[in-house]
């Protein structure tokens, strides 16, 4: 089997949201940001994974010499993985933060989840197992 040079591959994923509520405050901040993002999962027999991360978003504060945070989104997911086929549910939910650097604050507060079902396909292009 060899490894493939160029590969493509395909996700489709659908589902339902039982839970889709936002608070919007009344100012909007429009700006470019950055972010880090962390991620870990747990895989029990290759099968059942239960997974948790968070991102932060920041921008520059041209004030002062540091970032100002801006908000955190938090990740909870969990569900079952066959080959190409995964069931699961994710609950994402969205705050603000109160930084000490006094900047307008952000405007996004809520949450989501959603329960679905997702098939990832590959196709090698060039190389790879025939």
């Amino acid at each position: 089997m060899m490894t493939p040079v160029l590969a493509l591959i395909i996700i489709l994923e659908g589902g339902f949201m039982p839970l889709d509520d936002f608070v919007v405050y009344n100012r909007l901040i429009s700006a470019p940001q950055f972010y880090t993002n962390m991620y870990a999962e747990l895989v029990l027999m290759d099968t059942f994974f239960l997974g948790a991360g968070m991102t932060s978003y920041f921008k520059d504060n041209s004030d002062t010499p540091y970032m100002s945070p801006q908000r955190m989104n938090y990740l909870f997911t969990f569900g079952l993985r066959w080959e190409w086929l995964e069931l699961g549910f994710r609950h994402t939910c969205i705050h603000p933060v109160v930084t000490l650097i006094p900047t307008p604050q952000p405007l996004w507060e809520g949450a989501y989840e959603e329960i679905y079902i997702r098939a990832e396909f590959k196709i090698d292009l060039i190389g790879g197992s025939k």
